[in-house]
């Protein structure tokens, strides 16, 4: 149940619109930080996808080694006695694994071309802003250094 769950949870919380497609090279520097911080909002995030991932690999690892190891002198069979029940507590490990880690894949999965959509948008406009940096700082070098108004050089 509570894989099912947070699975809902996942799917419903996943982006709705895709990133916009103005062109980056006629946006101001303003207007591209701002669809830069918009784009980071947007862009489905991979932390659920992977947390669910990684507590049902170690649930069904840590559910199958016990099960193999803790058996007494019966074998495997002596675990699922009515003395002795912890078979099903491995067994159920394995299982609640199973159930987080084939959604948790699915999700991480699928949105891994919308992520990299948002990336490539993200990373254009980072090559703009670096861009624009560059050539600011290169017409202030040409310019020479500043002057601030009421400021006499010394001789």
């Amino acid at each position: 149940m509570l894989a099912l769950t947070l699975f809902a949870a996942l799917v419903t919380t996943q982006a709705e619109d895709a990133p916009l497609e103005r062109s980056i090279e006629s946006m101001t520097r303003g207007e591209l930080k701002a669809e830069y911080a918009l784009l980071e909002q947007k862009r489905p995030g991979i932390g659920g996808p992977i947390t669910m991932i990684a507590v049902g690999a170690g649930l069904v690892g840590y559910g199958t080694l016990l099960l193999f190891i803790t058996p007494g002198p019966g074998g495997i069979g002596s675990s699922f006695s009515s003395r002795n029940p912890i078979g099903y507590l491995f067994v159920g490990m394995i299982m609640l694994g199973v159930a987080l880690l084939a959604p948790g894949s699915w999700l991480a999965w699928t949105r891994r071309v919308e992520r990299a959509e948002y990336g490539d948008r993200m990373d254009a406009i980072t090559e703009r802003l670096q861009a624009m940096e560059a050539a600011d700082s290169s017409a202030e070098r040409r310019a020479g250094p500043k002057r601030r108004e009421g400021f006499v050089p010394q001789l």
